[in-house]
């Protein structure tokens, strides 16, 4: 069972903004603890003053080192303080009133709460395109969930391992849940609970041969990830591999023929996945290609 006194939240701030310290008060009085890791060059302690009277543990890296890193530090953390159970979250999502305790209820009273790794909220996105999920009950098992708004047994977390620090920044979600489900674990959507989700790149509306169509404006920093990052996960869940390899063409195919900006900058920046992929290359981009 989830506990509140056992329930820690953890939010990766990067440059965070007013929009960003707002949405941390959606969730930060509903967990006992929030643990919040910085990427951050600049260190944002005086933003504490927002929560007054909040227990919190904040971590400044004083650099990038990922999303996966980031996360990492703070299961470890939340360990160390006796946490079993986090809140995952990003910096730009946040929950409708009493969101966290509805997904707690939710999660206890699962049937398969002892093999479940991760509970995971209905993510309402900024943009309508992407709320296209059909109706399929109160709960439904899933290969992979997002990051944001997961409550993470740590139990679970000792068992199935590190998120995957090389991968950095994508598809760091998707591979820890497909190791998850290859150990014996369930990743459980829980529908009827709502996590307002705010895409940083823009979802760009378009037409093809009369059809409306929408696609990812990503930058050419998270093409580069996703490109080679995909690629791994093919490596990684040979079990999945054409499932991989199919994404990984219809991101080429969604820049070449829906892209109206730095189109061939981001076909650059893929190409260069690909390549660090076949070299074996991992981590953070290196800074002398991005120059």
């Amino acid at each position: 069972m989830i506990r509140k006194e056992k329930l820690f939240g953890i939010v990766v701030w990067y440059n965070p903004t007013q929009e960003n310290i707002n949405a941390t008060k959606s969730y930060i009085y509903e967990v006992e603890k929030l643990i919040i890791v910085d990427n951050s060059s600049a260190d944002n302690s005086h933003l504490l003053s927002h929560f007054p009277s909040a227990d919190i543990l904040y971590l400044p890296n004083k650099k990038n080192l990922g999303i996966a890193t980031a996360l990492n530090q703070g299961c470890l953390s939340a360990i160390e303080n006796g946490a079993e159970w986090v809140l995952t979250m990003d910096q730009d999502s946040h929950f409708n009133e009493n969101g966290v305790s509805e997904l707690v209820e939710k999660a206890n009273s699962y049937e398969f709460f002892d093999k479940t790794a991760i509970f995971s909220p209905l993510h309402h996105y900024d943009n309508e395109a992407k709320n296209k999920r059909k109706w399929k009950g109160d709960y439904t098992q899933e290969n992979s969930v997002m990051t944001s708004g997961n409550l993470l047994s740590l139990d679970a977390y000792r068992q199935i391992g590190r998120f995957r620090d090389e991968f950095f920044i994508d598809l760091v979600d998707d591979e820890f849940c497909y190791r998850a489900n290859e150990k014996g674990f369930l990743v459980v959507m829980v529908n009827t609970v709502l996590l307002n989700h705010y895409l940083g790149d823009a979802c760009v509306p378009v037409r093809i041969l009369g059809l409306k169509k929408t696609f990812d404006d990503h930058n050419p920093i998270r093409r580069y990830y996703i490109a080679r990052n995909t690629l791994y996960m093919a490596q990684l869940y040979p079990k999945y591999k054409k499932l991989f390899r199919h994404r990984f063409r219809k991101q080429f195919k969604r820049v070449i023929l829906y892209d109206n900006r730095n189109k061939w900058v981001k076909l650059r920046f893929m190409l260069k996945g690909i390549s660090d992929y076949r070299k074996g290359i991992t981590g953070p981009l290196t800074k002398t290609f991005l120059k």
